[in-house]
């Protein structure tokens, strides 16, 4: 199947829209959906199923309403890695400056200890926690944000957490096991700032994405740097309340 950037996508009573951008399984090294966009001012962008797709003349067609792609999942950028590295070995013909990649990672470095706690691992579908989301520990401390997932025996068994000021980050593999809660776009761990920090490290996401562009970098440092602001403001304020509570 031939996905081109601005191809028409077609649905069963129409016109839908255009396919602007195709998402990647790096794993897999596989395409498993395509992003299209709705005719009009007014509609987000959309992401489509790989296989209720199929080839339409130039374009592609889905054997559903207008409507029924409407109720898709919408797309943000920050759920997925912009990669200008477009693999060959996939089974259709990607004609397209750069893609959408899903944050999935290996790292043979701390295989041993993500094996260790894989009684948890979860399978890709069934795991809903957003990149970028906050992460929190037991006790309501901030700890940091999601870069991405880390992959083994095809679940995802930890969590990439990237923690530390901006300049001094580095990423945190936390077994999946240890996810308490998901709220929407925050994630609670089942453990103290203290048991975070024993945690493994691993550049996986460092090493497996594209460079981002020194714009980028400046505004994902930026919103990193008030977060943990916030976090740093907050402790002392807890910690001044509690010394005068104490002198009283």
């Amino acid at each position: 199947m031939d996905i081109r950037q601005g191809a028409p996508l077609e649905a069963s009573d129409g016109t839908f829209g255009a396919v602007v951008d195709a998402v990647l399984d790096p794993i897999d090294q596989s395409v498993t959906f395509v992003v299209a966009e709705g005719e009009g001012d007014h509609h987000q962008q959309r992401r489509i199923p790989m296989w209720l797709l199929e080839q339409s003349g130039r374009g592609l067609r889905a054997d559903v309403t207008r409507a029924h792609l409407r109720s898709f999942q919408r797309v943000l950028e920050t759920d997925y890695v912009r990669s200008r590295t477009i693999p060959s070995s996939t089974d259709h013909r990607i004609e397209m400056q750069s893609v959408l990649r899903l944050p999935y990672y290996l790292d043979e470095g701390v295989d041993g200890f993500v094996a260790s706690g894989a009684d948890g691992a979860v399978a890709k579908s069934d795991c809903e926690i957003r990149r970028k989301s906050s992460v929190v520990s037991c006790n309501d401390r901030l700890l940091g944000e999601v870069e991405g997932f880390l992959v083994r025996d095809g679940n995802i068994a930890a969590v990439i957490v990237r923690s530390g000021l901006a300049g001094f980050s580095h990423d945190v593999a936390v077994p999946i096991a240890l996810v308490n809660r998901v709220f929407g776009d925050m994630i609670s761990l089942a453990c103290d700032r203290d048991r975070f920090r024993a945690l493994p490290t691993t550049n996986a996401a460092r090493v497996g994405g594209d460079p981002l562009t020194s714009g980028e970098t400046l505004r994902r440092r930026s919103a990193n740097m008030a977060l943990w602001g916030q976090d740093y403001v907050a402790s002392k304020v807890a910690r001044l309340r509690n010394r005068f509570i104490r002198t009283r």
